[in-house]
């Protein structure tokens, strides 16, 4: 059959069908399908430590139809407790390196402004930067260094703790705010590192991971896409009885 590609998109979407554009893409929305529960709106908040990934993952948002609200005022002034003020105070929500724990930053940042977040009844889905564990990133490539200084050095810079790290109690803590409100979170690791233990946490705790803002977002839509038509048929349905 040849035709419009603009028709097979709507014939899928009407009928329930997620449309993948290639291997990769399919692999990606089979993850996000059997990990995530599905969303109840297109309400999206985008967290992060870093303002160049929050642009980023808005303009993904924008691009695949979801809506990066304007942060209730409310959320806002939960978040000024204990964020710094120099905080975005907006949608995406840039915590800036005070909540990155690889950078020496409060950890339990992540942990209380994701609970804000996913209790709010304004928000439906979260994107957010993985917590990253630089620590465990350098005892990788530790074994590859030749040059004595230098390997003694980052032996003793992760001996003292001073680059902190995302940590394996951080990312339960994540995975039991994920099962309690029952929201989406779709998770971003662009070093694409799996086999370190955080990581796997979050994703054997239902919480998919990808490389890109562009995967993490068109993942998310895909979920909404699927639940608005599952809530059209249960319209349907209820109208014929």
């Amino acid at each position: 059959m040849v035709g419009s590609d603009e028709i097979y998109d709507a014939i899928f979407r009407q009928s329930g069908i997620a449309r993948a554009s290639d291997e990769s893409d399919m692999i990606d929305l089979i993850k996000g399908f059997s990990k995530s529960p599905l969303p109840k709106g297109r309400r999206v908040a985008i967290y992060t430590v870093g303002g160049g990934f929050g642009i980023l993952a808005a303009d993904e948002c924008e691009k695949n139809g979801l809506d990066v609200i304007k942060l209730p005022e409310d959320i806002i002034e939960e978040l000024n407790h204990f964020l710094p003020p120099f905080w975005s105070h907006g949608n995406p929500i840039d915590v800036t390196a005070s909540g990155a724990a690889a950078l020496g930053g409060d950890g339990s940042i992540d942990e209380r402004s994701l609970k804000i977040l996913l209790e709010s009844p304004a928000i439906d889905g979260i994107i957010f930067m993985a917590p990253t564990n630089i620590t465990s990133r350098i005892n990788r490539v530790m074994p590859r260094i030749s040059v004595g200084d230098i390997k003694e050095m980052l032996s003793t810079i992760i001996e003292t703790g001073m680059l902190g790290g995302a940590s394996k109690d951080q990312a339960e803590k994540i995975i039991e705010l994920k099962e309690r409100y029952d929201k989406p979170m779709v998770g971003v690791n662009p070093w694409g590192e799996s086999e370190i233990e955080e990581y796997r946490i979050l994703e054997e705790g239902g919480i998919p991971l990808y490389r890109s803002t562009t995967q993490a977002a068109r993942v998310l839509s895909k979920l909404i896409e699927y639940k608005e038509y599952l809530d059209k048929q249960k319209f349907l349905s209820d109208t014929k009885v």
